[in-house]
């Protein structure tokens, strides 16, 4: 990892948790020393920062960090950074919510859109997580998994939804950062849902392929508490 690398996600993880606080600013000088970089890696780092809504730069005041309404939420970074501060929860539930907006609707597009080699590359993902909770390796389920998600987005042929592909992406590692158990009873009927919501894509059952999405997102947010109650 470069030192520029480094840096952003240091000073990117202090202001989304908080330790920077909206209205900061920020001393380029003091950075550099803190961080024994130059003065030309904290000016990279902080445009990075401010391309990403967590800085400005004002005239006559200096680089300012900003509210949070002015990051770019969706920004795979952002998500990662906010997840392992004070803000996980409510992103948690955040992100819950939009996969369940998304992901359904995406489903339904693969299961008319997909082609013969990505509906094989499902079934190969569902078998890699089938390998993996027999194994106990949540390391390989988590990746399946996220291959999995990944290649039905890709296959709703949707450039829209596709450039949320990052996005969802990270929602789902912020599922597997929570110590929550992977396999067990859930786990086996997470991986049941799967495996049916490849056979509905592979049969072109859009409507059975949304409703299935939409359950296995929906039971995985009740086990994260990522839903209110009621």
């Amino acid at each position: 990892m470069s030192r520029r690398a480094a840096l952003v996600g240091q000073l990117g993880a202090a202001i989304a948790q908080h330790e920077l606080v909206p209205g900061a600013v920020l001393d380029p000088e003091a950075i550099a020393a803190r961080h024994g970089v130059s003065r030309t890696v904290v000016r990279e780092a902080l445009r990075t920062l401010e391309t990403l809504g967590l800085v400005t730069a004002r005239q006559r005041v200096g680089t300012v960090v900003q509210p949070v309404a002015a990051w770019n939420l969706l920004h795979p970074d952002v998500i990662a950074w906010r997840g392992r501060g004070a803000d996980a929860p409510a992103q948690l539930r955040e992100l819950t919510r939009l996969r369940e907006a998304v992901e359904p609707a995406a489903a339904e597009l693969a299961a008319e859109h997909a082609d013969p080699d990505q509906l094989a590359a499902l079934h190969d993902a569902v078998e890699r997580m089938r390998a993996a909770a027999a194994a106990g390796d949540v390391a390989a389920f988590a990746a399946a998994d996220a291959a999995f998600h990944a290649l039905t987005v890709t296959a709703s042929g949707s450039a829209v939804l596709a450039q949320l592909l990052g996005t969802l992406e990270a929602a789902l590692r912020s599922r597997y950062a929570h110590e929550l158990p992977v396999f067990g009873a859930a786990g086996t009927r997470s991986l049941e849902q799967h495996a049916a919501l490849a056979s509905a894509l592979a049969q072109r059952d859009g409507q059975l392929a949304a409703d299935i999405t939409r359950r296995i997102v929906r039971e995985t947010g009740e086990r994260l508490g990522a839903h209110d109650a009621g």
